[in-house]
């Protein structure tokens, strides 16, 4: 099975044979970190960056010899997590209650965590989503839908544009 590799990968595979003096021909001390970033074409901050995460991962070049861009993702990365899976309410239904019965965002999410505290969204998080699926909605505004002999109409909301004509002299 062949690795998939990049052409970045490569570089920082010659900057690790450096930083290591892997090469069997190369019996002199280590290279400095701006003459291996020359030589393998990534910049000096990748290149400390390298030979510190190989420091603290205590990685050693045979380690490393293999590596596809899959493995050099996982050892150059920190680990993502994942937002958990929380209960997402309507934003719909949240939407028009607070438009039409004056309710505050505040309320909605009390009655929201009402139901399952443990499964629910905390308040920043829910006004932060509630917010962004209103500018949503503003940015899309609001399509009506006709029978099929009709052509369907966009209603904005906002400032409509506006046009000038010049009078001629």
């Amino acid at each position: 099975m062949t690795v998939r590799k990049s052409a970045y990968t490569h570089r920082r595979q010659h900057a690790l044979k450096l930083i290591f003096n892997a090469s069997p021909s190369d019996c002199a001390a280590p290279y400095r970190d701006d003459e291996i970033a020359g030589t393998a074409g990534i910049s000096l901050i990748t290149v400390r960056r390298l030979r510190r995460i190989m420091i603290e991962k205590q990685l050693i070049w045979p380690d490393v010899a293999h590596f596809g861009d899959a493995e050099w993702t996982a050892v150059l990365n920190k680990p993502s997590h994942p937002e958990p899976c929380k209960r997402r309410p309507d934003w719909a239904a949240v939407h028009a209650q607070v438009a039409h019965s004056r309710t505050t965002i505040q309320q909605l999410w009390k009655t929201y965590r009402g139901l399952d505290p443990g499964d629910a969204l905390s308040y920043k998080r829910f006004a932060a989503l509630y917010l962004r699926h209103r500018k949503m909605l503003l940015r899309l505004g609001t399509q009506s839908h006709h029978p099929s002999s009709e052509s369907p109409t966009l209603s904005t909301t906002g400032r409509m544009p506006t046009t000038t004509t010049r009078k001629s002299p």
